[in-house]
């Protein structure tokens, strides 16, 4: 197996980490035994959100009803 990006963000921090998630979810399961010798290609889209986790408005609502004037 191999992996690569399609599209490149131009932050290698964020690159790497795309890169690592791929790695982090092996091992795959295996595939029907009716397609030995195929290739196959998958493109799997990974999104980053460039929100901070505290500028999260699912965030900053659920502290709101949690703890009202904080």
């Amino acid at each position: 197996m191999s992996s690569w990006l399609v599209e490149a963000t131009g932050i290698p921090a964020i690159d790497a980490e795309a890169l690592a998630i791929v790695e982090r979810a092996q091992p795959f399961p295996p595939f029907p035994a009716d397609t030995a010798g195929e290739d196959f290609q998958f493109i799997l889209p990974i999104t980053f959100d460039s929100l901070a986790p505290w500028d999260s408005p699912a965030l900053k609502a659920k502290l709101n009803s949690i703890c009202r004037g904080c």
